[in-house]
């Protein structure tokens, strides 16, 4: 007895599912769109660190290669301004 009652109760399932097939396509539509923009976002903001610590990182250099060919120019230009310099 109990069982036959299961049995309609799936039946009544399957035949709601088979009516509602374009609720689950919306459905399925809606969900799978949030999920490529979430995958997408993600991807885009690690990009985005990525570029930012590139452009940090070239900024730095230069001016680390900056610094080093002014002090060869006063080494050069200037070599007792430096020693006095180097003396305090």
């Amino acid at each position: 007895m109990v069982f036959s009652g299961f049995l309609k109760e799936r039946s009544g399932l399957r035949s709601r599912l088979l009516n509602s097939s374009g609720v689950t396509v919306v459905e399925t539509s809606v969900v799978t769109m949030s999920l490529l923009f979430m995958i997408f976002g993600i991807m885009e903001g690690g990009r985005f660190m990525s570029m930012q610590q590139t452009v940090t990182n070239a900024a730095r250099e230069g001016a680390s290669l900056s610094l080093f060919r002014m002090t060869q120019r006063l080494r050069v230009a200037c070599p007792v301004f430096l020693s006095r310099m180097g003396s305090q």
